[in-house]
């Protein structure tokens, strides 16, 4: 909690949120490391390290927690969201929500749908990220998903993974502008590749 508290004060002090939008979200914040305080979720994000088995450990638990009409969501850029979601009792209620960092400031998010993702779920977790403020893709569960593809061949392609909307577009441009935190931070980012 101190950890968020310190990156919201930092976004106010360099102007890119005001000091009340930092307050509200801090007051609809809540910290626990009790597993079952998370029960009663509607949509759940799981978003442990970038490694299969540490992820599908977390989903297990998890799964015996949750409620069984709750959305689950990985916010993984590398691990098969069909692979994860095969953990779970009902696959249909797991899809992939990756967030671009830092989050609180890229609109774009893919929506990543798995081979057994409902389309409830799909459409649910897209209203979901347009309720939050965010332009949602959808994406292929395809290695990398956009986060390690190049933005900048968009208008080039023709490809379904690549929006073609002027927000979405926009979007990714904002990404590649941001490319050197996400390394940084851990995302996974890799050089691309025309040539695959």
């Amino acid at each position: 909690m101190n950890g968020i508290a310190a990156g919201l004060e930092r976004m106010v002090s360099k102007g890119k949120i005001f000091e009340a939008e930092a307050t509200a979200v801090q007051a609809r914040t809540e910290g626990s490391v009790a597993l079952s305080d998370l029960a009663s979720c509607d949509l759940v994000i799981e978003a442990a390290t970038e490694h299969l088995q540490i992820k599908r450990d977390a989903l297990k638990q998890l799964d015996l927690i949750v409620r069984p009409d709750a959305i689950f969501a990985t916010n993984t850029s590398s691990v098969s969201v069909t692979k994860l979601g095969a953990t779970l009792s009902n696959p249909g209620r797991f899809t992939g929500l990756h967030f671009f960092n830092p989050v609180p400031i890229m609109e774009l998010v893919e929506v990543i749908r798995g081979l057994l993702t409902s389309a409830t779920t799909f459409d649910t977790t897209i209203a979901f990220a347009k309720r939050i403020g965010k332009t949602p893709i959808d994406v292929k569960n395809s290695p990398g998903f956009v986060v390690n593809q190049d933005p900048g061949a968009n208008d080039q392609r023709s490809d379904s993974r690549w929006p073609t909307s002027s927000a979405s577009t926009r979007c990714l441009r904002s990404w590649k502008r941001c490319t050197a935190i996400s390394t940084i931070r851990g995302i996974g980012q890799r050089p691309f590749s025309r040539n695959g």
